[in-house]
């Protein structure tokens, strides 16, 4: 308990910033979780209403598509880390900006292919710093009832 009390300290010492692209449900569950963590969260998504979801005291930016992303990371440039919660199709444009710019990145998974991709392209920056983790452990369980 004491190491993770550390790494938070350290992680609210340094200011470390994420982007969590898409705020619908699992989007606002990981803004939550990150600035828990005491991230500096900014959130992005198509749909105005969605900063509402927001934590209070982040920032919260419309964007029209997943081009209007792209563009938007590179005026943005200041993330410590980028977390997609976006569709599988959006998603694979976004993590390879991330590779290209040695951003770390993670995505909630959803298609085999789009993932194959994505891991292809991070293998180029296998001993390089950043970490590259589609279809991580932030994906929330499947239950059927």
């Amino acid at each position: 308990m004491d190491k993770l009390r550390i790494i938070l300290k350290k992680r609210i010492l340094f200011n470390m910033r994420a982007l969590v692209l898409g705020v619908g449900r699992m989007g606002t569950a990981i803004a939550y979780a990150m600035d828990k963590l005491g991230f500096d969260v900014t959130g992005m998504d198509v749909h105005p209403n969605a900063g509402e979801n927001m934590p209070a005291n982040n920032t919260f930016l419309t964007v029209k598509d997943a081009d209007d992303i792209v563009t938007g990371l590179n005026v943005l440039n200041k993330f410590d880390i980028v977390i997609s919660s976006l569709p599988y199709h959006q998603t694979e444009k976004v993590a390879l900006w991330c590779i290209d710019n040695a951003v770390r990145y993670c995505d909630l998974g959803g298609r085999v292919d789009v993932s194959q991709n994505i891991n292809k392209a991070a293998k180029k920056l296998l001993n390089s710093s950043p970490s590259i983790a589609p279809t991580c452990i932030l994906r929330a369980p499947i239950a059927n009832t």
